[in-house]
């Protein structure tokens, strides 16, 4: 008995691209061909469509199928390593987007920072993503803590700022930042990433912000440095009876 390529393809639960791929690929012999020019499908043929199947749909990539060993243990291995992979992948996926649409945060939202994107301004988005995408992954852990203490009121403020202020109102918002500790726009990283998140700066706020951004820093070294001034001359105190 013989089969034409579409009586193939039926049997088979498969289509004609198919079949003439896998025969492009070298994955299925050509068949002899009857008078008229039609092909004529043979046992063999279906027993390698079959296992071509097979082994496609468990995920063995078409490019490995001509070469494997079906009875070889350490491919079953490799496969099942790569299905665990995926479903991890897979898990990891579902519980962000279950975040996401949580929180009502934007689609783009970096893994982790959820709870915090809906309320950020897009230029302050576009920082986070880029600093997300590009900064070690263990830095980002420090990250969340300091937006998250940035208030709604101050991150309007600061997203307000036109790029005329006065000094007063450059100040304040700087010595806002500062006791709120939230000067988060302010995070660095080192050689290409630095240079990259400087660009960002550049180009996600105006002049104000840019100066309210460094002021709250200055302000900030000169606390750590007072606090560890402070650590030191403890140290050397005596207590008094002593």
């Amino acid at each position: 008995m013989t089969w034409s390529t579409r009586e193939l393809a039926d049997l088979t639960g498969t289509t004609v691209n198919t079949i003439r791929h896998y025969h492009h690929v070298g994955l299925l012999e050509e068949p002899e061909r009857r008078y008229n020019g039609y092909k004529q499908y043979r046992v063999r043929h279906l027993i390698s469509l079959v296992r071509t199947r097979r082994l496609v749909e468990i995920g063995i990539p078409l490019a490995q199928i001509a070469e494997i060993d079906v009875t070889c243990s350490d491919a079953l291995r490799e496969l099942d390593e790569e299905l665990r992979a995926g479903i991890d992948r897979l898990v990891r996926v579902r519980d962000e987007v279950a975040a996401i649409a949580r929180e009502h945060a934007p689609l783009d939202t970096p893994r982790g920072f959820e709870a915090v994107a809906s309320g950020l301004s897009g230029p302050d988005r576009s920082f986070l993503q880029i600093y997300a995408s590009l900064a070690a992954r263990d830095a980002l852990p420090d990250l969340l803590p300091m937006i998250s203490k940035e208030s709604a009121p101050l991150r309007k403020a600061f997203g307000a700022l036109p790029d005329d202020a006065d000094q007063v109102a450059r100040q304040r918002i700087a010595d806002w930042i500062t006791e709120s500790d939230a000067n988060w726009r302010a995070v660095d990283g080192s050689g290409a990433v630095g240079g990259a998140l400087t660009e960002a700066r550049r180009e996600l706020y105006n002049p104000a912000q840019h100066e309210v951004i460094a002021r709250a820093t200055t302000s900030q070294r000169a606390r750590r440095l007072s606090c560890r001034q402070f650590e030191i001359a403890e140290e050397f105190l005596v207590p008094i009876g002593t």
